[in-house]
């Protein structure tokens, strides 16, 4: 009987291992139709922070029917398995093509890398004009801002995908695309950018006080109303209308603080699945590099129509109305913004007025400063598109 084992003891063996292989197999099955349950922590990032639940409320009080893709997948996720890595998804879903407003640090990197797990063909780094360009053209769609010309470039065009980093057009032609943006706490969007800025080179980019005066005020809004030429707090009081009026024409809305629940309800509706992974652009600094903004000040007018613009966002994505969403803090910051605006070519930026005295305290330098940058960046971009056409003569 030595080294033999006894033949109950192999059957309790044999039972063993059918039982654990009917577990094991039972959660692998588990597992398929419900992703978010079988990855680990990390992968899912945020740990939808409640999202799923809030989602489901959501879907249970809506009335309508569910359309054909959750017909036909009502017991999965919008979660693709962790071994997974694309999802062939449907491409110009209603013939459309998706246009991401591309805001600086507003997870718009995470967004094209999801785009790409699902195979929507774009460029390389999702810059629909850059490759014909030189590098010269952040912007979209084709050289004929008008409506024409825009049905034209996506009749033309074989992406899928566009992603611009330049501001919105003239022309917004929603019958052959579809639009989305992000967007972010603007503080801590500029904040995040100058982190990001200095992750690049730390010794040429200035502290966070110094590089605001470079930076256009109220980025978001800027980009959406497609208004640069106007300087720091030269916005008028019409471009409010005319720039909510372009966000309602939006086909989604996601907020970074709420991301995860934007990505479930944006993957349903384009019939995407969301990677087990995700690509972040994050800015990571060490304290030594950077101190945070330091003790800058804000001026209340740098974010004041991002942060009313932000609360209007909430309104629309909440199916309510938009406009009794600005409180009377965010309207008398709205009202500082257009009254207490100098002329275009003066040279402070508060103009002496009892009405402005309160923000008297903000210096003069930041204007110049943006001028002379974006003045400079201007200069850039006309010589890289000179050289782009001695390239094309020869």
């Amino acid at each position: 009987m030595t080294g033999r084992v006894p033949r109950p003891r192999v059957a309790c063996l044999a039972l063993a291992f059918v039982v654990g292989y009917v577990l094991f197999q039972t959660d692998l099955v588990f597992r398929h139709n419900h992703p978010e349950g079988g990855l680990q922590k990390e992968q899912i990032q945020s740990a939808h922070n409640g999202s799923s639940a809030l989602l489901a409320e959501e879907d249970e009080g809506q009335q309508q029917q569910p359309d054909a893709w959750q017909v036909n997948d009502l017991n999965s996720n919008v979660y693709a398995k962790a071994s997974d890595t694309s999802y062939a998804a449907p491409r110009r879903l209603d013939d459309k093509l998706i246009y991401y407003m591309h805001v600086h640090k507003s997870g718009g990197t995470t967004l094209r890398e999801i785009a790409r797990f699902n195979e929507q063909r774009m460029s390389k780094n999702g810059l629909p004009m850059w490759e014909e360009s030189g590098g010269a053209d952040w912007g979209c769609c084709g050289h004929d801002d008008t409506l024409e010309g825009f049905r034209e470039w996506a009749k033309s065009t074989a992406y899928d995908y566009l992603a611009p980093e330049d501001v919105m057009k003239k022309t917004m032609e929603t019958e052959h695309y579809r639009y989305l943006i992000s967007l972010r706490d603007a503080k801590e969007r500029y904040i995040s950018h100058h982190k990001h800025s200095m992750r690049k080179d730390v010794r040429k980019i200035p502290a966070f006080s110094e590089w605001m005066g470079f930076q256009w005020d109220n980025f978001h809004f800027r980009h959406i109303c497609g208004c640069t030429g106007a300087g720091k707090y030269q916005l008028a009081r019409e471009r409010w209308n005319y720039t909510i009026d372009r966000l309602l024409k939006f086909d989604s809305i996601l907020f970074v603080e709420d991301y995860e629940r934007g990505l479930q309800k944006l993957a349903r509706k384009l019939q995407w699945k969301l990677p087990a992974t995700r690509w972040e652009n994050a800015a990571q600094s060490t304290e030594q590099q950077y101190n945070a903004s330091g003790g800058y000040v804000w001026d209340p007018r740098e974010t004041a129509l991002d942060d009313a613009l932000y609360a209007v966002a909430t309104r629309i994505d909440q199916g309510l109305e938009p406009y009794t969403a600005i409180s009377e803090e965010l309207q008398a910051r709205l009202d500082d913004y257009f009254d207490c605006s100098p002329p275009i070519k003066h040279t402070m930026l508060v103009p002496d007025t009892p009405r402005c005295h309160h923000l008297a305290q903000f210096s003069s330098n930041g204007t110049v400063q943006h001028r002379r940058f974006w003045r400079r960046r201007q200069q850039a971009f006309i010589r890289a598109r000179a050289r782009l056409g001695r390239g094309r003569g020869k």
